[in-house]
Parts: structure tokens; C-alpha cells; sequence
């Protein structure tokens, strides 16, 4: 049985950054041209993670040994829904956290492109849908939790290989914010992966996230206490002004993912 090293690892994200990079580079700039709509660019986002999927799985599938099969339990679903806005708001809190350390001018680029892929209409939200939250999961639970993770919890024990697989992902999105929160949640996919032997269970938690994160920015509420979760942190310009309700009730409920998940995504 072939393996894959720590060294090979590297290899596999280096290849998939490279390729990753260069067409998000051209989208971009033909997107500046006015070549492509807003929309189209959303869309063919998912070349980005397509093409570079498909290239190390050509090279590396020899390397290819994770299971995946469909969850058809109703519960499991309704605990990932939550799990996944909890995700959402200790995402934000680190965020939020590391505002504090991070110089001003990477803030404003930050925001640049978190508002460059906010949804800006009903068919650019269905792109992003696809793009984010369902192409972009499929792919990365494919790099970092079915191919670099599965292999090396073959070879060495779990804290190794999944703390060395939380990094490489923390390190795919590329930016210190996203790195920040990426390697925690990076960790608990692996941990998922690893208890269930499931690629679907991090899948479908990494595909409710992503989705969870594009639909809230549309949804307009006067109520005071969905508005604490869907705005979480929108406005926070440190820890302290965070509402306090939103972090009990994720704590609550990763607390109870983590008991639940692995009994309700047992293969029927």
C-alpha cells in the first residue's frame, strides 16, 4: 500500500495553490476588463478548485483509499445545520480576535474581497451556492480530509496527522484571517473524518457552513435576537461587543456534534 508523506503532503497543496492562483488570477482580471459579469465570475470560481482537483487526483490516485457514502438520517442533518452556524460564530469570534493584531491595511484588503463574493442578486447567490458552498467543500474535503489525512493516519497517530492536515488547510485560504479560524475547524473535520471514516460527514459540515455564511448576508430581519446570530460580530470592533447568547449556543451545540454526529452517520 503507497502512502503519502508529510514531504508529499506539501507537494499536493503546493500543486493545488499553484494552479488555484493562477486561473483565480485570471478570472479577476478579466473580471477588471468587464470581460466577465459578476455573475460568470462566480460560476467559473469553481474552476479554481475543480481543475486543481482533478490534476492531483490524476497524479495521486494511487493514493486514493477514503470511503464516502450518502447519510440518509434526517437528525444527522438537522445536528450539522446547527453545528454549521456554530462554526459560523466561532469563525467570527476569531476573527474578530485577531483584528486586534493585524495591521489596518490588510484589514481593508480583507474586507475588499469578502465583499467582492458577497452575493450581489438572487442568480449571483444560487453561483455562489454552487461554487462555495458545494463545489469548494466537495474539493477540499477531497485534498485535505480524503487524500493528505486518510493517509497519513495510516502511517502515524491521529494528533500528528491531523493537527499537520489543519495546518495545510489553514494555510490554503491564504490570508491570516482565515487561517486563524481554518485550522480549528480544519481539525474538527479531520476529527469527524477520522471517528465516522466518512468523507460525507466533513463534506456535508463543510458544505452547510459555506452555504449557512452566503444565505445569512441576504436574510434582512428585524428581530433582535436572529439578527445577534445571522449579524454576528458585523459591527464588533473587538471581543467585548459580541453578544454573549450566540457563543453559549454554539459551544452548547459543538459539544453535542461531537457526542451525536458519529452515532446518527453510521452506514445503514
Amino acid at each position: 500500500m503507497k502512502l503519502l508523506s508529510f514531504f508529499k503532503s506539501i507537494l499536493i497543496l503546493g500543486l493545488f495553490l499553484l494552479i488555484n492562483v493562477l486561473i483565480s488570477f485570471l478570472l479577476q482580471f478579466l473580471l477588471q476588463l468587464n470581460i466577465l459579469s459578476h455573475e460568470l465570475f462566480k460560476i467559473l470560481l469553481s474552476l479554481t478548485f475543480i481543475v486543481p482537483s482533478v490534476i492531483v487526483y490524476w497524479i495521486f490516485k494511487h493514493y486514493i483509499y477514503f470511503n464516502i457514502y450518502f447519510i440518509k438520517n434526517f437528525m444527522f442533518y438537522f445536528i450539522i445545520f446547527f453545528l454549521s452556524l456554530s462554526l459560523q460564530i466561532m469563525g467570527t469570534i476569531i476573527e474578530v480576535w485577531s483584528m486586534s493584531f493585524i495591521s489596518d491595511d490588510y484589514k481593508d484588503y480583507y474586507n475588499l474581497l469578502k465583499e467582492m463574493l458577497l452575493p450581489k442578486s438572487n442568480l449571483d447567490a444560487m453561483f455562489s451556492l454552487i461554487t462555495i458552498g458545494m463545489i469548494a467543500p466537495i474539493c477540499e474535503e477531497f485534498l485535505f480530509r480524503g487524500l493528505i489525512l486518510d493517509n497519513l493516519y495510516r502511517k502515524y497517530n491521529f494528533w500528528i496527522s491531523n493537527i499537520f492536515q489543519a495546518i495545510l488547510f489553514g494555510i490554503a485560504h491564504m490570508n491570516p484571517f482565515q487561517f486563524l479560524y481554518a485550522i480549528p475547524i480544519g481539525l474538527l473535520l479531520g476529527w469527524f473524518y477520522i471517528k465516522t471514516k466518512n468523507l460525507w460527514v466533513p463534506i456535508s459540515i463543510h458544505m452547510f457552513t459555506n452555504s449557512i455564511a452566503i444565505l445569512s448576508s441576504l436574510i434582512e430581519t428585524n428581530n433582535t435576537l436572529i439578527k445577534k446570530f445571522l449579524q454576528f460580530g458585523e459591527e464588533a470592533e473587538s471581543i467585548k461587543d459580541l453578544p454573549i447568547e450566540p457563543i453559549y449556543f454554539a459551544l452548547f451545540m459543538l459539544a453535542i456534534s461531537i457526542l451525536l454526529i458519529p452515532h446518527f452517520s453510521k452506514k445503514d
